[in-house]
């Protein structure tokens, strides 16, 4: 007797049971369109451009089906087509319950082997035709003939084989889409069949107590429809998702609902670039690494005639940092049987045709139920729970758990937070500096593991140019070379738009104002690196003009006077420092430089009665029309002593005079007045007149209005006062008399 054959006991041992494990399965993964999403993204995995939907309402015969327990399932179906077929690592895949071969696939989305078996949900016996086979599942081992626990379904070659022939109802169901099994072809692509779980069918189920009616796939198409876009935006594929419904006596199905991305080669290369980039990753820093493009897509629903057509910037990155440390960390890796791809990006719409505004999701390419609460879409190869619904994420894990967390962060601060700034670059080129635009920033500090998007993106934006400015045309700038207003340098609203207007077009490069909420999340990070405009930076930059200032226009003068205001605002003394501005306002409105007090382009300040008197030399006194502040400034000692704008003194007057004067009123002798209104209606008219715009003689009632004036300097007058000097001599060579 040899040593095999010897007495050691009985066979015993564990098993699973098939059910019991397709049932923890579906315990933990929801119903819902959760199960559409799997779908597509297994036909996503197989490179499929088309998936569709239909709701196959229709009692099919059962007259020649190949068991009679098979009858059960000719009833309504919700059916599942893409355009690609299945290989043989596919079959492989679909035959082991949570140890699928795409867990070793770094270009593959899937992880856990259990995204299909979210379809047992719907059915205790779900089917497929691929190429040239039709398979159907039966985790009970009880409708299927001649079929067992550690084979539990069927692979039925209809090409080779006359089945269809032999049993023409039982394949008729899967008549759509271009698959006829009776012409004995392979079929090039993959149409799945779930018939629908009965009430009667769910009492004695192992699999699921859930049965369906046709108000429930209403609602499972509802919420396709809602999430068609989000479901194909990270795809590298998928293309085309559509809905029909196929109902008793109609020869096709309805088409309900199809949402299209545009298709073009440049846009196909790019949301597959990934597949080439994990065979040969480019070198550190390379731009090829990087992946952009615009999406459009195109929506269509069976209500309504007109197509909808929504445009989605799509930023994608291989990261670099400590995500690709871990990435290339073979070790840990194998050790606890991670994939790790340190791929992430960023999504958000171009447009407003969104039916509901956006609430930023993550995606592990489908997009997951949790809210990151910020207002872009992120997407990334994370590390997820089993169901597929949240981010592996917590500061108290150790071993495996710690290293997913901590894989998760990287893949938000290395890849998604660089896209996401890419995302910004793109999105300003489209919008511009709008609301739209700056609404697509972090609004808040969401919970972990979110938060770390919305800190390493405020810390690091700084150096990118998400800043503009109207100044050089308008450019964006990053954060070090702009200036932030304080919205408080001009009081008045309409001042306040042209004192920014001038300062543009001086090219100040002041930032288009941001919302309060993305200012007060910028201070709190760079308050000591922002800087804001102040009177220094305006006064250099208006001397650097050097009188060729950018004020023109009517009221460019009073545009200067605010300017000017401004300039002054932090000088109490020192008035040396408006040397060189072009902020002199004349009484004729005219602009023109702050000079020395040597200079020969002398300004006088006067008041309202000798702006009267001296109308007609306008040019050579400062306006009148000043503000209070601006009064206090010009009537300070040190502005007479560093600038060329003086009180009027009475030495300045007369040769303000001599300067302005007609010739004939000037020096000795006499000459004939004839400027006199001699039409006594029009005398008392004549003496109202006091204003002269030295054209010709002065009115009379200038002279009047002038000795009123001097009447008023009777203390300036007087020769006895020898304190004070008199005006006579400065007057006596002019003809006022």
């Amino acid at each position: 007797m040899t040593e095999s054959e010897e007495y050691f006991g009985e066979n015993f041992g564990q098993k699973v049971d098939l059910t019991s494990r397709i049932r923890e399965v579906l315990e933990n993964y929801p119903e819902g369109v959760s199960i559409l999403k799997e779908l597509i993204q297994n036909a996503d995995d197989a490179k499929a451009t088309q998936v569709k939907f239909c709701f196959d309402s229709r009692q099919h015969p059962d007259n020649s089906v190949a068991y009679t327990p098979l009858k059960q399932f000719q009833g309504p179906s919700l059916n599942c087509f893409n355009n690609s077929i299945f290989t043989e690592d596919d079959f492989k895949s679909i035959r082991q319950v949570g140890d699928s071969l795409k867990r070793k696939q770094l270009e593959s989305t899937g992880k856990f082997g259990i995204g299909f078996n979210s379809v047992y949900h719907l059915t205790d016996v779900p089917m497929f035709v691929s190429d040239k086979v039709v398979v159907m599942l039966d985790p009970h081992t009880t409708f299927l003939p001649n079929i067992s626990g550690s084979n539990p379904g069927k692979m039925i070659d209809f090409v080779n084989h006359k089945v269809t022939q032999k049993y023409p109802d039982q394949f008729t169901p899967f008549n759509m889409f271009g698959c006829d099994l009776f012409k004995s072809k392979a079929f090039p692509g993959t149409l799945f069949r779930f018939p629908l779980r009965t009430q009667k069918q769910a009492e004695t189920s192992r699999l699921s107590k859930s049965f369906y009616k046709k108000e429930d796939i209403q609602r499972l198409c509802d919420g396709f429809q809602k999430e068609a876009q989000s479901m194909i935006l990270f795809l590298k594929h998928v293309e085309l998702v559509e809905w029909y419904d196929f109902e008793d006596g109609f020869t096709e199905p309805k088409l309900i609902f199809q949402c299209q991305i545009t298709p073009s080669e440049e846009v196909r290369k790019k949301r597959s670039a990934l597949l080439n980039l994990v065979k040969k990753p480019p070198p550190l820093g390379d731009r090829s690494r990087q992946c952009d493009f615009i999406l459009e897509m195109k929506i269509k629903t069976s209500l309504s005639q007109q197509i909808m057509t929504q445009k989605w910037a799509v930023c994608q990155t291989l990261g670099e940092g400590n995500a690709l440390k871990m990435s290339n960390d073979t070790a840990m890796r194998e050790k606890y049987n991670l994939k790790l791809v340190p791929w992430g990006g960023t999504a958000a719409p171009l447009n407003n045709e969104l039916i509901e505004p956006l609430q930023g999701r993550a995606f592990c390419s489908l997009p997951l139920p949790a809210i990151t609460m910020l207002p872009v879409h992120i997407n990334g190869y994370f590390e997820l729970s089993s169901n597929r619904r949240e981010l592996w994420y917590g500061k108290d894990m150790e071993g495996s758990g710690k290293i997913r967390s901590e894989w998760n962060t990287a893949i938000l601060c290395d890849a998604i937070v660089p896209s996401y700034f890419r995302l910004l670059k793109m999105s300003s080129q489209e919008m511009g500096p709008t609301n739209s635009f700056f609404n697509l920033w972090p609004q808040v500090i969401p919970p972990a593991p979110y938060d770390s998007v919305t800190t390493t993106f405020y810390s690091k934006c700084i150096n990118e140019p998400l800043f503009y400015t109207k100044s050089n045309g308008g450019k964006w700038l990053d954060l070090n070379k702009v200036l932030f207003s304080h919205q408080n340098e001009v009081t008045n609203q309409n001042d306040r738009e042209k004192f920014f207007e001038c300062l543009i077009l001086e090219n100040i490069p002041i930032v288009t104002p941001l919302p309060d909420i993305v200012f007060c999340l910028l201070l709190q990070f760079h308050e000591s690196r922002i800087q804001y405009l102040n009177p220094l930076i305006v006064r250099n930059s208006f001397k650097k003009t050097q009188g060729k200032s950018s004020l023109i226009g009517e009221d460019s003068w009073k545009s200067a006077l605010n300017i000017l205001e401004y300039c002054l605002s932090d000088i109490k003394n020192d008035y040396k420092e408006i040397l060189g501005l072009p902020f002199v306002v004349t009484e004729n409105k005219k602009i023109s430089l702050f000079n020395s007090p040597t200079s020969s382009e002398l300004i006088y300040i006067c008041t309202n009665k000798e702006a009267e008197i001296l109308n007609h030399a306008k040019n050579k006194f400062l306006t009148t029309e000043l503000s209070a502040n601006l009064q206090t400034h010009f009537r300070h000692p040190n502005m007479a002593k560093y600038t060329n704008v003086l009180p009027l003194t009475v030495p300045s007057l007369a040769s303000v005079f001599k300067l302005t004067f007609p010739s004939q009123l000037i020096g000795k002798g006499e000459i004939e007045y004839n400027n006199i209104i001699q039409d006594e209606s029009n005398q008392e008219k004549e003496k109202n007149v006091k204003l002269w715009d030295g054209t010709g003689l002065p009115p009379i009632s200038w002279f009047h209005n002038f000795w009123g004036y001097l009447s008023s300097k009777t203390s300036e007058l007087s020769e006895k006062n020898s304190a004070k000097p008199s005006l006579i001599p400065y007057f006596k060579e002019l003809k006022l008399i």
